[in-house]
């Protein structure tokens, strides 16, 4: 499968911002006890974040 050098690095990208965001959403410290943030979706990111970034390392080397 031939892609180019931008829809690599597009989907590297947008890997590194959805880890990025998990990072951010991650709770504190008995922060999920008070207020519920443990179903705001912080583990959806980091899991999404990791198979974009590791599809965009593929397809860099796949041309």
């Amino acid at each position: 499968m031939k892609t180019s050098f931008w829809t690599a690095l597009i989907v590297l990208l947008v890997g590194l911002w959805d880890i990025q965001l998990a990072v951010k959403r991650w709770p504190k410290k008995d922060q999920e006890k008070t207020d519920g943030s443990a179903s705001r979706g912080y583990i959806a990111f980091l899991i999404l974040g990791v198979i974009f970034v590791i599809t965009g390392i593929v397809l860099f080397f796949t041309k």
